[in-house]
């Protein structure tokens, strides 16, 4: 980024933002550091880089290294993953220069980034409660809806389930369950599409089965929306020929997991 474009954007900001009689003020630098710290989710040496930044126009390594008594190598390292949480820049010139973003700006790419943090743990907490919801039942009235099964029976429980399909079909797919040979589920797919149900695949990765298959990142794990039917399976981390399979109907869990792949389906590769 140019310096004076950065320096520029930093005074606009400075007139735009917060007063400072609304400002919370750290008596002492120490104290400082310890808030940037935790309530920005950076490491000591990062919010010790970063405050020594804030208010320059430009530093080297070695000037920071100078200014926080932290050796060049632990500087550069801290600097690369201030610019990954984007409230510092590389500026143009040789040696490089560093310079912090215009803070209301860092401070939306912080929240930006702790909001899609809390939405992948939303995600990993709401299957964990179905299970954990079906534990809490009195074993002997507990509806049988989780199995534990081999790995190679997980498929064929699936295409059971599929062939109960009327309207929809959304499965997603997530790498850990590499061991399971996707492609036998293309007839069973097409038929389905045919019949005219709204079949997708999402996967976390290229998945070659002889169907369309889009792309994104952050799927927590495996599981099928069958009309108002959930089917999530696991495979165990610590026993490869064994998983886990939970079925619900759960109204508050279908629905976030629909929402959530409606939400991945629109930004898939």
């Amino acid at each position: 980024m140019n310096h004076d474009a950065v320096a520029t954007e930093r005074d606009n900001m400075k007139r735009k933002g917060p007063s400072e009689e609304a400002a919370v003020l750290i008596g002492t630098a120490d104290g400082l550091e310890k808030e940037v710290a935790r309530i920005m989710g950076l490491t000591s040496n990062e919010a010790k880089i970063y405050l020594a930044l804030l208010g320059e126009n430009a530093l080297t390594v070695s000037q920071l290294s100078k200014t926080t008594g932290i050796h060049r190598t632990r500087v550069y390292d801290n600097l690369k993953g201030l610019e990954n949480k984007g409230i510092v820049t590389c500026v143009d010139g040789e040696p490089k220069q560093f310079v912090t973003v215009p803070v209301a700006i860092a401070i939306s790419h912080l929240i930006e980034q702790m909001t899609e943090s809390l939405e992948r743990r939303k995600e990993k907490l709401y299957a964990l409660q179905c299970v954990l919801q079906r534990l809490e039942t009195p074993k002997e009235i507990r509806p049988e809806q989780v199995y534990i099964i081999m790995v190679d029976e997980i498929l064929d429980e699936l295409r059971s389930f599929l062939a109960q399909a009327k309207e929809r079909v959304w499965l997603c797919k997530k790498t850990a369950g590499g061991l399971l040979d996707w492609s036998v589920l293309r007839d069973d797919l097409r038929k389905l599409q045919q019949d005219g149900a709204d079949v997708r695949i999402l996967a976390d990765s290229k998945l070659d089965i002889g169907f369309p298959v889009r792309v994104v990142r952050s799927i927590p794990f495996s599981y099928a929306i069958v009309d108002a039917t959930v089917f999530c399976f696991f495979l165990d981390k610590n026993v490869r020929d064994l998983g886990k399979a939970l079925v619900t109907s759960n109204d508050e869990f279908l629905s976030f997991l629909a929402s959530s792949y409606q939400n991945w389906w629109m930004s898939a590769e």
